[in-house]
């Protein structure tokens, strides 16, 4: 029965003495692409609706803070059926999950 002692090192691996050499890799310029969208401010031009909240006084400031506070609102009734549909749009546009 022969038993041959096959070679252990493949030429993937480093051996011990071996050196190691680094490539110098240049850097490839490119240009940067820019859009050609139109620029828009990101203020609404449409000064009516602030005017409007104004005039109206659709304060935020007066809003509700929580849901006992909403329920016990003189307009809780307009509050309530806003909260409905605000959830039922997160809900349909599969925003809140």
């Amino acid at each position: 029965m022969s038993t041959s002692v096959s070679d252990t090192t493949t030429p993937e691996e480093p051996s011990d003495n071996a050196q190691v050499q680094t490539e110098k890799v240049q850097p490839i310029e490119t240009t940067l692409r820019r859009s050609t969208r139109e620029k828009r401010p990101a203020i609404s031009n449409d000064y009516v609706v602030y005017s409007v909240e104004k005039e109206c006084d659709l304060s935020v400031d007066k809003d509700p803070l929580s849901f006992k506070q909403g329920m016990n609102w003189d307009d809780s009734e307009k509050w309530y059926n806003a909260t409905k549909e605000e959830l039922k749009s997160l809900d349909n546009n599969k925003v809140w999950i």
